[in-house]
């Protein structure tokens, strides 16, 4: 799992590489996705009209957009939110 530098999320089988499936996220990376149980989790910013931060849930096998949560806390809240719990 990567972001290519045109903030698409490819997702590959772990077994030959081949790519799985392939989502343009819109807005900036904030951090790697990553997988929780059967969702890939990415996190992203918005530059416009105003600076946002986003999380959303993709289902791992099929790309299929599951939840969107907008963040309404500063990025540090933000990263500790989603990743350390």
């Amino acid at each position: 799992i990567f972001i290519k530098n045109n903030n698409v999320v490819v997702v590959c089988d772990p077994k030959n590489g081949d790519i799985l499936w392939e989502k343009r996220i819109i807005g900036f990376p904030l951090y790697s996705p990553s997988v929780h149980d059967d969702k890939l989790i990415v996190s992203y910013e918005k530059q416009l009209p105003i600076k946002q931060s986003f999380i959303s849930a993709y289902n791992l096998d099929s790309g299929k957009h599951i939840w969107s949560f907008k963040n309404r806390m500063d990025k540090k809240k933000f990263y500790n939110y989603c990743f350390m719990r």
